[in-house]
C-alpha cells in the first residue's frame, strides 16, 4: 500500500507540474495575442513595414547590379589598356617603316645613274 501511495504521489506531482507548465505556456500565448491584437502595429504601420522591406530588397538588387557593372567596367578598362598598347605598338612600327621608307627614298633620289651603272658593273663584272 505504501508503495502505491508513493507512485500516486509521484504521478500527482508530475501532473501538477504539467498543469503548471501548460498554464504558463497558455498565459504567454494569450498575453502575446492580446499584446499583438491591441498594442501591435496598425494596418498603416504594417503597410509601411512591408514597403520598407520591399525597398530594402530593391536596394540589395541595385547593389548587386552596381557591383556587376563595376566588375564589367574594370574588365573594359583592362581591354582598353591592351588595345591602347597594341595601338602604340602599331604606331611605333608605322613610324619605323615610315622612317625606313624615307631613308630608302632619300638613297634612291641621292644616287645617280652613273653610280648605279658602276655598282652593277662592279657586281656582275668578271674580272
Amino acid at each position: 500500500m505504501d508503495f502505491i501511495k508513493k507512485i500516486l504521489n509521484a504521478l500527482k506531482s508530475i501532473l501538477e507540474w504539467l498543469v503548471a507548465i501548460a498554464l504558463i505556456v497558455s498565459g504567454y500565448l494569450l498575453f502575446r495575442y492580446v499584446k499583438d491584437r491591441f498594442f501591435g502595429p496598425t494596418t498603416v504601420e504594417k503597410s509601411l513595414l512591408a514597403e520598407i522591406e520591399k525597398n530594402e530588397e530593391k536596394l540589395a538588387e541595385l547593389e548587386r547590379e552596381v557591383q556587376g557593372k563595376v566588375e564589367k567596367d574594370a574588365e573594359l578598362q583592362e581591354e582598353q589598356e591592351k588595345i591602347q598598347e597594341k595601338i602604340d605598338k602599331l604606331k611605333e612600327e608605322y613610324y619605323a617603316k615610315q622612317e625606313e621608307f624615307a631613308q630608302r627614298e632619300w638613297e634612291a633620289t641621292d644616287s645617280t645613274h652613273e653610280e648605279n651603272l658602276d655598282y652593277i658593273n662592279k657586281k656582275y663584272c668578271k674580272g
